[in-house]
């Protein structure tokens, strides 16, 4: 690419007094181009020659345009471009003499990691001996050091203060870089670490690897399946094992020295939706790994979820935190992705409807609940829907289902499935008093026609009752007022539930008290009837 022009303009700012610093009217030199055709990324360099801080040069060299794109402290991210910038740039093939001094890079470090202010990934580093060297949170901006007469290894690496008072004897010079930022590279090139936990070794035969871009986790649930490997597509990690987690974090994170890990978070593939958590990729959600205090940032906020790095992030390594979906994307602490290849362990099962109302027990006419089973492991051929010895088939370890029937498609499912149907009583049974919504495992076994036994575990949502829903139609309002209106006065039916009816949670069998608490909330905007006494 030529450069056919540049509009060049600086703000007005006043650095220092002296009149020796006023700012010059051409102020960039050595503007030179990395071509494409010489190896290069089409980008174009220059020199801004005003002695300044770095924090003042973070300012001023975005002002500066060329054919209409905004200039960026420059970023060095291989060894080519180190070269190329120190070579081409810092000794400006001999245009404009070089004198010892330091030139400022677009690279800064905050909470102990170091990014570049473009948010291209700060994989590459050229740090002189013994650099960066003082200390986290004091020199925070980046240098390249000029040639020989620096008495410092020309083209290395320096952190240095971003607010160093100006000194005209040591110059502290900029480079400027015109092109698009690198911030979204390849699929190719953006995997690291990739290993396969052998099945030899107690593995699953599966494949992981670092997904090195610093996106939000809603964009990372949209790349990762575009990455093949073996014709088969990627998907955010599952981890359903302690022994899969500290492979993924033994093997994977810290890459057996391939890839230095840093202090970030690293992406699997958990969501949660409407309190409950689940893998993406349809596996049961049975093993968790919280950090301490984790998940703590309420329902329907941090939905996402992520496995801690090394002792560099301050948070327990391998430890499980739930994050924002759609965090903005900070160069600086890195929100990188583990990906993993294989088929997943997609015996599955599922409930409908879903979530289950624990109030459907008691309905008039007898609740059904439906729960569908598919995606069997093992050989497709011996093992599927039409294999199921349906007489063997039991839900919870005592429910005996009322029907059972095949189908030969589900959207949840990838063939046919089994359609379990009981009784919402008999499977609301095999657990205990609820409140408020919960998140509980329910348990599929029986055997197939080979006398072969099966056993899935998954996850379902019960809507738990509501203090004060004396008639349990899933609501505490004027209706359950007149109930207890009726049933204490006039004998009217005993509530079916003395826990609902017991609206002070008093443990006791609904009486004037609870009617007076009762009138107090529906009249006269008192509290809320209380959940929490389970002891009748």
């Amino acid at each position: 690419m030529k450069i056919k022009s540049f509009l060049l303009t600086i703000v007005a700012v006043t650095l220092i007094s002296s009149p020796c610093f006023a700012d010059p009217v051409d102020s960039l030199f050595n503007v030179v181009t990395w071509s494409e055709t010489g190896g290069g990324n089409g980008h174009t360099y220059a020199i801004l020659k005003m002695t300044i801080t770095w924090d003042s040069s973070r300012v001023i060299v975005p002002t500066l345009t060329m054919d209409t794109m905004s200039g960026y402290l420059a970023t060095a991210t291989s060894q080519a471009e180190n070269d190329f910038i120190l070579d081409n740039v810092v000794i400006g093939a001999g245009v404009q003499p070089v004198i010892a001094q330091q030139f400022f890079l677009g690279g800064e470090e905050q909470s102990s990691i170091w990014g570049w202010l473009n948010g291209e990934l700060f994989n590459f580093t050229n740090w002189a001996p013994g650099e960066p060297n003082n200390g986290v949170g004091i020199e925070t901006a980046l240098s390249m050091w000029g040639f020989e007469e620096s008495g410092q290894p020309a083209g290395k690496w320096n952190n240095t203060l971003p607010n160093l008072e100006v000194n005209p004897y040591i110059r502290q010079w900029s480079v400027v870089e015109w092109g698009d930022p690198d911030t979204t590279q390849g699929s190719e090139d953006t995997l690291v670490n990739i290993v396969t936990w052998d099945e030899a070794e107690g593995g699953n035969g599966h494949t992981y690897a670092l997904l090195k871009m610093t996106i939000t986790w809603d964009s990372a649930r949209v790349i990762v399946p575009t990455l093949t490997m073996d014709s088969m597509a990627g998907y955010l990690a599952t981890v359903t094992t302690l022994e899969e987690n500290d492979f993924i974090l033994n093997n994977v994170l810290s890459g057996a020295g391939v890839q230095p890990v840093i202090a970030q978070q690293f992406f699997l593939g958990g969501e949660e939706l409407s309190a409950v958590w689940g893998w993406l990729n349809g596996e049961p959600f049975n093993f968790t790994n919280w950090a301490p205090g984790e998940p703590n940032n309420g329902v329907g906020i941090e939905t996402a979820l992520s496995m801690w790095g090394f002792e560099e992030s301050g948070q327990p390594a391998g430890k499980w935190n739930n994050t924002l979906p759609n965090l903005e994307v900070n160069p600086y602490i890195r929100q990188w992705s583990v990906v993993e290849w294989g088929e997943p362990d997609t015996t599955k099962s599922i409930i409908e409807p879903e979530p289950v109302a624990a109030i459907s027990a008691y309905a008039k006419i007898p609740a059904m609940v439906e729960i569908y089973l598919g995606n069997f492991e093992g050989d497709p051929e011996i093992y599927n829907e039409s294999s199921v010895n349906y007489s063997s088939i039991v839900i919870n370890n005592t429910v005996i289902p009322q029907s059972i029937v095949t189908i030969s498609s589900h959207p949840e499912f990838k063939s046919g499935v089994v359609r379990i149907s009981v009784d919402a009583a008999d499977f609301l049974g095999t657990y205990d008093f609820m409140w408020s919504m919960t998140q509980q495992s329910f348990n599929v076994a029986g055997m197939f026609s080979d006398n072969t036994s099966f056993s899935n575990d998954a996850m379902v949502r019960i809507q738990g009752h509501i203090a004060g829903d004396v008639n349990l139609d899933g609501s505490a309002n004027i209706i359950d007022l007149t109930f207890l209106v009726d049933y204490i006065f006039r004998g009217g039916p005993e509530p079916i539930l003395t826990e609902t009816s017991d609206v002070d949670a008093s443990c006791n069998k609904a009486n004037i008290v609870d009617l007076t608490y009762f009138v107090d909330y529906v009249f006269r905007g008192g509290p809320s009837p209380v959940p929490g006494c389970t002891e009748n």
